[in-house]
């Protein structure tokens, strides 16, 4: 079923103004030109910088870039593994798994909240391997099933 837009102006810190469409299809929530924080802070949790667009599922996040490839998927169901962690896809689309840890540890270790996870067993930095989990290859298989459904 196919609603209407809904547009909205929202203003951000520095007094701007910016516009942003979300479409909703059934269980689909699609948000165009959205605008991301303008300021570089380190904080604890995953901020997005500059203009991009989403797709919100029940189960997942996924946001793209301007181009509409995708750059990030975020598990919002029970079968992810934390709210915080998410997966990435570099520019030689690969994946890394960003896993927050027991965030102290981590933070004590190397000086960030989150450790990459690389998709590739032989380059993995320590033992973890989200890849070989049900939550990463979920999300995968969502992500896949998103593209053949947006194709038809």
């Amino acid at each position: 079923m196919q609603n209407k837009p809904i547009r909205f102006t929202i203003s951000s810190k520095s007094g701007h103004f910016y516009h942003m469409e979300s479409y909703h299809f059934d269980h689909l929530i699609i948000t165009l030109d959205k605008e991301g924080s303008q300021e570089f802070t380190k904080v604890s949790f995953p901020v997005r910088y500059g203009r991009f667009s989403e797709i919100t599922t029940p189960d997942y996040l996924f946001q793209f870039n301007l181009n509409g490839e995708i750059k990030y998927i975020q598990g919002r169901g029970g079968n992810w593994p934390h709210l915080v962690e998410w997966l990435k896809r570099t520019v030689g689309n690969d994946w890394i798994y960003y896993s927050a840890g027991d965030y102290k540890g981590i933070y004590d270790y190397f000086g960030e909240y989150y450790f990459p996870c690389l998709s590739y067993p032989s380059n993995a930095i320590i033992g973890n391997n989200p890849f070989s989990g049900d939550a990463v290859n979920s999300a995968m298989k969502s992500w896949q099933w998103l593209r053949v459904k947006s194709m038809n």
